[in-house]
């Protein structure tokens, strides 16, 4: 493997993650209230991997990040600063999407309070004549170690358009805690996707429109996407986690019939790609193989 990757290195190494839609795991939030942002991120992220389309993870909000985004997803990122919103507001009113959740944006960047929900008061239709009081008793105390179900606000989801984009509104991300939480430890086999995982995934094409490309397979398969820096490339990395299963198909929905494509594979038996009527199709994958896409 090490002198496979060393015979294309040229490649590999000027590389950087690829992907159009976004995760936010926001660290000034994690610093406030790190149980409620942590575990919506994680299930988000749980969810993004199930998907296998191009997607990115960020830590922090700046106009460059947004730059290269169509869709940026806010679950549960609770302590906003008014920089940070404004930047949100510019995004969507450009035409970019924003997934967030009853609890995105509902303090500032010192964890107070906000006196009304941050994105949903750039709405025409929403109710600027309701006090600061109604807000308190519509969005109950979360500084306690147990909430329950109840303490969140109700509603259904809803995507509406916004200047050029789009807002997509989720209540409420999982129920429950995950096991770490109980017992300390974080085992994969542990990790279950929500109930609420498919109408999600649904919910995210709706928002987000046509991915780049998206992937069909068994579980035991993983995906990365990475960008050539200098050739503008699109590396598809696909991995096969179970070694001792047998040789995998999947096929890759969403690529143009006009883009030109190689494999590369360090299995002694190297899978076959074919392009069919639904998309490409990659047959016998053992172990590991990377798809480059060029225009």
């Amino acid at each position: 493997m090490t002198h496979w990757a060393s015979a294309h290195w040229p490649l590999l190494g000027s590389t950087r993650p690829f992907g159009d839609i976004a995760l936010l795991r926001h660290f000034p939030s994690l610093a406030w209230n790190a149980r409620q942002h942590w575990h919506a991120a994680m299930h988000m992220e749980q969810i993004l991997v199930h998907m296998r389309i191009p997607w990115r993870l960020f830590d922090t909000l700046s106009a460059e990040v947004l730059s290269g985004m169509r869709t940026l997803l806010l679950p549960d990122v609770e302590s906003l600063s008014d920089g940070e919103l404004n930047l949100l507001q510019s995004c969507a009113q450009g035409g970019g999407r924003l997934f967030f959740t009853s609890r995105t944006g509902t303090h500032d960047e010192f964890r107070r309070r906000r006196p009304c929900p941050a994105i949903l008061s750039w709405l025409p239709e929403f109710d600027r004549s309701r006090g600061a009081e109604d807000w308190f008793s519509w969005y109950k105390e979360d500084f306690s170690e147990s909430e329950e179900a109840g303490d969140h606000p109700t509603g259904e989801p809803w995507i509406r358009p916004f200047g050029k984009g789009c807002l997509g509104y989720w209540p409420q991300i999982g129920a429950g805690n995950p096991p770490c939480l109980a017992n300390s430890s974080l085992k994969p086999e542990e990790w279950k996707l929500s109930p609420e995982a498919p109408a999600i995934k649904k919910f995210l094409r709706d928002l987000h429109g046509p991915f780049r490309f998206e992937v069909n397979g068994p579980d035991s398969l993983l995906t990365n996407t990475a960008l050539h820096a200098d050739t503008g490339e699109i590396l598809l990395h696909l991995i096969q986690v179970d070694t001792d299963a047998a040789p995998i198909d999947l096929v890759i929905c969403g690529v143009n019939d006009s883009e030109n494509v190689r494999l590369l594979s360090p299995d002694v038996v190297p899978p076959k790609l074919q392009r069919m009527h639904d998309g490409l199709h990659l047959l016998g994958l053992n172990r590991y193989a990377i798809i480059v896409f060029s225009s």
